[in-house]
């Protein structure tokens, strides 16, 4: 299965600014052998999903927060501008997704006094959609639902809606004449 997560890892690993270390999530933790550093820890921090009734709309839309760890502050900040000046509006087609846009949304620092590393953190928007992507086949298995039911239904099916009443033959309710429903009425049309 492809995740977005593995394509961004290998974006931060191209750009050769920590050579291979870009983790998902956390860096190896104790009692793993002192790391080498500098070095990125990436997380996705939210999607900002746009749906229609039949389901997901493309592009996806995620934020992804990333960290950079280095003992030097001033090599952080240079690892942190350069990511930003690698990555910033970059767009095209980059292994299996078609990125159409990544974009700086804040930065701010930090020092790990457990670790004494110095730490600067980034957010980037990316905007991708997916491209020549398999959906994975759904194979139920012997024994569900389905197979469990009779073929004659008790229950019939359910009926359709009915027509909207109008809000000016409510009870109580504002007119059609009403300047909110005006103003809703004027509402400027995106292409």
């Amino acid at each position: 299965m492809i995740i977005f997560e593995n394509i961004f890892r290998q974006m931060l690993i191209d750009t050769n600014l920590t050579e291979k270390r870009v983790f998902l999530a956390r860096a190896p933790q104790k009692p793993a052998p002192q790391l080498k550093t500098p070095y990125m820890v990436f997380f996705h921090v939210g999607p900002e999903p746009m749906h229609v009734m039949e389901g997901l709309l493309t592009p996806l839309i995620r934020v992804y927060q990333v960290s950079i760890f280095d003992p030097s502050q001033s090599l952080t900040i240079a690892i942190a501008d350069t990511l930003r000046d690698m990555l910033v509006y970059w767009r095209g087609v980059y292994q299996n997704a078609l990125i159409g846009g990544i974009f700086y949304e804040n930065e701010t620092s930090a020092y790990e006094l457990d670790v004494e590393l110095h730490q600067k953190i980034i957010e980037f928007r990316i905007i991708y959609r997916w491209l020549n992507l398999q959906p994975a086949k759904f194979h139920p298995s012997s024994i569900n639902r389905s197979t469990q039911r009779s073929n004659d239904r008790s229950n019939p099916p359910c009926p359709r809606n009915p027509v909207p009443i109008p809000a000016s033959s409510r009870p109580g309710q504002p007119s059609s004449s009403s300047s909110h429903l005006a103003a809703s009425s004027s509402a400027p049309e995106f292409q």
